[in-house]
C-alpha cells in the first residue's frame, strides 16, 4: 500500500497518530512491506539546527495559562533570534498535546488548533509558531505512514528491516535534521536492539562470550542510554535472582535481603509492594478468566451474544490501560 498524505488537522489523522504512537517499534514499534520513498523532504532553511535538551542558548518558554496545573511534558526552545531548536522536548510536546485528547475522536479533530492556541499564549515568537506548527503537520504525517509499517516477528532480520524503513519514512517526511533531534537515541537504541537479539540468538557463544559481546554493545551506546540500560539489566538480573531463591523455597526475608543488597532498603520496599500488587492482578485476572470462560460454555448464547457479554464483563471488571493489557495477554 503506498504512503498516503492527508490533511493533517483532520480527526483521522489524529486518531491515526495516537494509535501510530502507542503502537510503533522503536517510537514507541511496528513496521511494514510498503514502499518507500527516497527523497527526504527538506525543511525551511531556519530549521536548520539540533540542539540537545539542556543547549545553553535554548529559551524554555513559559506555561500557558489554560494549561496551569497540568504538568507538560515537552516544551519548545527558541535560540537567541527566536527560531526554533529541534529537539525531543519538542517531540515530547506534540506526544503530549496527542495523548491529552484521550482518544476522543471529537477532542482529537481539534489537536492541532490546541497546539496553535497554547503556542499563543505563551507569546512563542512568531517565526517559532510558523515552524513549530510546519514540523507538527510533518510528523503528523510521519506518524500516519508508519502505521501502516507492520512488524512480521521478533527476529534480528525483521527488526533490522522495521527499523530501516522507519528511519527511511523519518527522513522522507521530517527531513535529516528533524529525524535527528527527534529520533537520534531512538535509532541508537534501535541498532542495539538488533545486535543484543542477534548476540543472544547466537548458540556458538559460551555464557561469558555472549555476556562480553553485550557489555561492549552496551558500551557503544550514548551515555544517556547506556545508564537506563545497565540499571535495567540489573533489574533482570534481580528478577532472575528472585525467582530462583524462591524456587527453592527462600523466605520473603532472604528476598528482601538480597533486594536490598543490590538497591538498597527503599527500593526493596517498592519491590515488595510491587509484588502485592501484582498478586492482587493475577487474582482479579483469574477471577475473570472464570467468568469468561462461564460465557463461552454457556450453549444458550449465540456467539455474537457471547462476545457481547466478554465485553460487558472486561468494561466491569478492568478500566483504562488495564483493559488493554488483558487483550494484550489474550484474555480477552
Amino acid at each position: 500500500m503506498g504512503i498516503r498524505t492527508l490533511a493533517v488537522s483532520g480527526a483521522a489523522v489524529a486518531v491515526v497518530a495516537l494509535v501510530a504512537i502507542r503502537s510503533l517499534p522503536g517510537d514507541p514499534a511496528s513496521p511494514p512491506a510498503t514502499p518507500v520513498a527516497t527523497t527526504d523532504a527538506a525543511l525551511p532553511p531556519t530549521m536548520g539546527q539540533v540542539a540537545s535538551d539542556d543547549d545553553t542558548t535554548a529559551a524554555s518558554l513559559p506555561i500557558p495559562s489554560h494549561l496551569r496545573g497540568v504538568a507538560v511534558d515537552g516544551g519548545v526552545d527558541v535560540d537567541r533570534n527566536g527560531s526554533l531548536i529541534v529537539n525531543r522536548k519538542l517531540k515530547n510536546l506534540f506526544h503530549h498535546m496527542i495523548g491529552m485528547a484521550e482518544g476522543d475522536p471529537a477532542r482529537l479533530s481539534g489537536v492541532r488548533e490546541s497546539l496553535k492556541t497554547w503556542l499563543l499564549e505563551q507569546a512563542t515568537p512568531a517565526t517559532a509558531q510558523d515552524e513549530v506548527m510546519a514540523a507538527f503537520d510533518r510528523y503528523m504525517t510521519y506518524l500516519e505512514a508508519a502505521s501502516h509499517v507492520q512488524l512480521p516477528s521478533q527476529s534480528p532480520g525483521d527488526l533490522e528491516r522495521v527499523y530501516q524503513t522507519l528511519a527511511l519514512l523519518r527522513r522522507q517526511h521530517l527531513g535529516q535534521v528533524m529525524a535527528e533531534g527527534f529520533f537520534a537515541e531512538q535509532e541508537a537504541l534501535d541498532r542495539y536492539t538488533v545486535e543484543q537479539r542477534r548476540v543472544l540468538a547466537d548458540d556458538t557463544l559460551s555464557p561469558d562470550e555472549r555476556k562480553q559481546r553485550l557489555d561492549a554493545l552496551t558500551q557503544q551506546l550514548p551515555e544517556s542510554l547506556a545508564r537506563p540500560l545497565a540499571q535495567t539489566r540489573k533489574i533482570s538480573q534481580l528478577a532472575q535472582d528472585t525467582e530462583s531463591l524462591r524456587a527453592s523455597g527462600a523466605s520473603q526475608e532472604a528476598i528482601d535481603r538480597l533486594r536490598t543488597e543490590r538497591f538498597g532498603p527503599e527500593a526493596a520496599e517498592r519491590f515488595r509492594a510491587l509484588d502485592q500488587q501484582q498478586a492482587q492482578w493475577k487474582q482479579r485476572l483469574v477471577s475473570y478468566q472464570a467468568e469468561r470462560d462461564a460465557i463461552r460454555a454457556d450453549s444458550s448464547l449465540a456467539p455474537e451474544a457471547q462476545a457481547r457479554a466478554i465485553d460487558e464483563l472486561v468494561a466491569r471488571r478492568f478500566s483504562g490501560t488495564e483493559v488493554l493489557r488483558v487483550r494484550g495477554l489474550g484474555n480477552h
